[in-house]
C-alpha cells in the first residue's frame, strides 16, 4: 500500500513539473539582429542571452482579440517576454545549424517566446 502511494506521489510531482510555467521571464534589454539573439534581464538569474532559431514560435500576447503569431522583428527592447527553451549541450557549427550563425555550447535556445504587448506595470 505504501509503495503505491509513493509511486502515485512521484508521478504527480513529475507530471506537475512538466506543466510548469515559462522557463525565463523578464524584460528584453538588447536585441542582436545579426546573431538573431536577445538578451533578457531575467527575474532571478540576471541577463541571459537567448538564441532565436527559425523554427522558434513567437506569440504576441495582449495585442488583439486573439494571440497573433509574431516574428523576430516584433521583439523590441523594453518588452516583457516569457521564454520556453533549453540549453545547447554541445556547440553547433554554422554549417550544421539551421540558423545564420553557430550556437555556442551552453547557450539558451528558445523554442517558444511570448511577447507581452501591453504589460501591466506597477509604476
Amino acid at each position: 500500500m505504501k509503495r503505491k502511494v509513493v509511486v502515485a506521489l512521484s508521478a504527480v510531482l513529475v507530471s506537475s513539473s512538466l506543466y510548469a510555467d515559462s522557463w525565463l521571464k523578464g524584460s528584453v534589454i538588447e536585441v542582436k539582429d545579426e546573431q538573431k539573439t536577445i538578451v533578457v534581464d531575467t527575474i532571478y538569474s540576471g541577463p541571459i542571452e537567448v538564441k532565436i532559431l527559425p523554427d522558434t514560435k513567437i506569440k504576441l500576447d495582449d495585442c488583439g482579440w486573439f494571440k497573433e503569431r509574431g516574428r523576430f522583428v516584433d521583439i523590441k527592447v523594453g518588452t516583457f517576454v516569457k521564454v520556453d527553451g533549453n540549453y545547447a549541450s554541445y556547440a553547433i557549427p554554422a554549417a550544421q545549424s539551421s540558423s545564420q550563425s553557430a550556437v555556442p555550447q551552453n547557450m539558451a535556445i528558445a523554442t517558444k517566446v511570448k511577447v507581452k504587448c501591453n504589460p501591466t506595470k506597477a509604476y
